[in-house]
């Protein structure tokens, strides 16, 4: 897995957690990450020091909880913590941009 630049504002609210979660949304997008797996990123996050009403949530959820709940649960708490998830999955680049 390739390492992700951390380009955050070093005062920011996600510096300590911005790779494995930027990390965890690009692979998101990319459908190269399982549903099953983003609550165990969300505690993760939380150990690491952030705490936002939807990721706690998402950590709190099992494995085996229905797939929709867990992306759901985990694109809020992208949201509640700004980062966005990119815009088109990187498997999907057009020929002419590189």
């Amino acid at each position: 897995m390739a390492a992700i630049d951390d380009t955050s504002e070093p005062d920011g609210p996600v510096r300590n957690v911005h790779p494995t979660l930027v990390e965890a949304a690009w692979l998101y997008q990319a459908d190269q990450v399982r549903p099953e797996d983003l609550p165990m990123t969300a505690a993760q996050a939380l150990a690491m020091g952030m705490n936002t009403p939807a990721l706690c949530e998402l950590a709190g959820l099992p494995r085996h909880a229905d797939p929709r709940d867990i992306r759901e649960t985990f694109e809020q708490a992208l949201e509640e913590l700004r980062i966005a998830l990119p815009l088109c999955p990187i498997t999907t680049w057009p020929d002419d941009t590189r």
